[in-house]
């Protein structure tokens, strides 16, 4: 919400998936990470190689993996669209 109060942009999407399964995407500033959640999971990553780190290696993290390669792609396509400035709006 403060993002909201100060004037900044803010983008949701929403998907519809047959299963259920659930995703959130926020910014950690301790860890300068972006944190991907998924049911009981959440992994930690700066760029979608950290996403593959082998500590999300196995099928309980897979759903998460999944997403937080296409946020990291989402992310890339902003920035392709709108340049390297565009990484300050995220």
């Amino acid at each position: 919400m403060r993002a909201i109060f100060e004037g900044h942009k803010i983008e949701v999407l929403k998907t519809l998936k047959a299963n259920g399964e659930n995703v959130q995407v926020s910014w950690n500033s301790i860890a300068q990470a972006w944190c991907v959640c998924s049911k009981n999971v959440a992994l930690l990553a700066k760029t979608k190689a950290q996403a593959d780190d082998a500590k999300y290696d196995n099928s309980r993290w897979a759903f998460a993996r999944e997403m937080a390669h296409v946020w990291f792609d989402k992310i890339e396509a902003i920035m392709q669209e709108r340049g390297a400035e565009a990484i300050e709006e995220l």
